[in-house]
């Protein structure tokens, strides 16, 4: 069943227009499509960046076909990596960016 950007994936992750493959007009790429990321795909990134590591993306996404090393890379850094910190600002994080915010005037 497909969702909508934005509705619930899973209970730990959520879809977002950032999970669609865009155009990749800049690196001379072809498109892929709009293809949503499935679970086993998710799975099998978590795998590859423990065995390999967060650093050589291109390695990862030879493992994963139809998607790019910059697709790979982001959905590590933005939906999947565990030390994400996902919700709202505390109020301590609030305050530092105003004081910083202030200092920096």
């Amino acid at each position: 069943v497909a969702q909508r950007p934005g509705e619930h994936y899973d209970d730990d992750v959520e879809i977002y227009d950032h999970d669609y493959d865009g155009p990749h007009a800049k690196t001379g790429k072809r498109h892929l499509g709009k293809t949503r990321w499935t679970r086993e795909e998710d799975e099998k990134l978590k795998r590859l960046v423990e065995h390999h590591g967060s650093e050589d993306w291109k390695v990862i996404a030879s493992f994963l076909p139809n998607r790019t090393d910059v697709q790979c890379q982001h959905r590590w850094q933005k939906v999947l990596n565990p030390e994400l910190i996902k919700g709202p600002w505390t109020k301590e994080e609030d305050q530092r960016v105003r004081h910083l915010q202030f200092d920096t005037k």
